[in-house]
């Protein structure tokens, strides 16, 4: 999911999100300086519908 590669990672991404339906999983991670951060998977529950529409509130705080 996401774009670039291991050998050519973008330089910055703020919030790659990849949603997996067919394990209920929802993954996340940020690409600093072109160096990918862990995955995180915890979530409390998988909010999403295939082909429903989302969205994801942002707060700078």
């Amino acid at each position: 999911c996401g774009r670039g590669t291991s050998r050519e990672p973008p330089p910055n991404v703020a919030l790659e999100l990849c949603v997996r339906f067919r394990d209920r999983q929802v993954l996340r991670r940020a690409c600093v300086s072109g160096s990918w951060g862990d995955l995180d998977r915890a979530a409390p529950f998988f909010p999403f519908i295939r082909d429903q529409p989302f969205k994801v509130p942002a707060s700078d705080r």
